[in-house]
């Protein structure tokens, strides 16, 4: 039996001919189509085979010691900046002109929080804005390349992630899937990827896309409140485990005589509430 997944490298809607050419090539052979978000669906429209959505889960690794987290927290939160956010990302222009935004306006309103840029081109970045925005320079942090191991602690270590998509979150969103996983609590996006399970779900908070007004007074928000961000990490860290975890993807395309349709993950979306 073929295959076909089409692993997307676009931000927005694919429209590359090299992105169009493996769309076509998947629905005239795959015998099973699994695509990493609902987006998706309208491209393989005519597909030979069924198309179920799969969720792409994180690949980063989710055991960090306590003591390397308490010694990041020790490392970055000095004096009065007692809450850290932080930011993990591979460099992608539009998530980044998003954060050229949010970070200088949160920090300005917010003194006792400073920001954490995590992967390997945040460095970049947290030096363009240290010499745009010199009065918060010392409150902007970035980690620089990191191990699996080491990017879980320094995910670990901050009290609020915050991940914004010019197109939204959806379930392709693997650093989305790496703060869920972490049990901490997530802020996001929506855009017009964003599946109708991230608009009602209570484990995640969510404004709409490129409103950095909205952004900035919603972390302000959760950075005051101890409370719901406890309850959001923890309850992100179940839903993740309950729909997203690796494992369960693994069974799923293991398991070649199991109805797709049932097992999907779209078809579980209901349940988010209750886990």
């Amino acid at each position: 039996m073929k295959s076909g997944s089409l692993l997307n490298q676009l931000e927005g809607q694919p429209g590359s001919d090299d992105h169009r050419m493996m769309v076509a090539l998947l629905k005239g052979a795959a015998s099973r189509i699994w695509i990493s978000c609902e987006a998706w669906r309208d491209f393989f429209r005519g597909a030979r085979a069924p198309v179920n959505v799969l969720p792409v889960p994180s690949n980063v690794r989710d055991d960090a010691a306590p003591e390397k987290i308490a010694a990041l927290r020790q490392q970055f939160c000095r004096g009065r900046n007692n809450r850290l956010m932080g930011h993990f990302g591979i460099g992608d222009a539009l998530v980044e002109n998003q954060l050229r935004q949010f970070i200088p306006g949160v920090l300005r309103k917010s003194e006792e929080c400073c920001f954490l840029l995590i992967g390997k081109s945040g460095e970049r970045l947290a030096e363009e804005l240290r010499i745009a925005y010199p009065e918060i320079a010392p409150r902007i942090f970035a980690s620089g390349i990191l191990s699996t191991t080491e990017i879980s602690a320094y995910i670990g270590a901050c009290d609020l992630m915050v991940q914004p998509y010019i197109d939204g979150m959806s379930t392709r969103r693997t650093a989305a899937m790496a703060a869920l996983a972490s049990g901490r609590a997530l802020l996001t996006t929506e855009g017009h990827s964003t599946e109708p399970f991230w608009t009602g779900c209570s484990q995640v908070a969510i404004v709409p896309a490129n409103d950095p007004g909205a952004l900035i007074v919603r972390a302000r928000q959760l950075l005051d409140d101890d409370r719901e961000r406890g309850r959001m990490a923890e309850a992100g860290q179940r839903l993740y485990i309950a729909l997203f975890n690796a494992p369960l993807s693994a069974q799923v395309l293991r398991d070649e005589k199991t109805d797709m349709e049932r097992k999907s993950w779209w078809l579980r979306r209901e349940r988010s509430d209750a886990i």
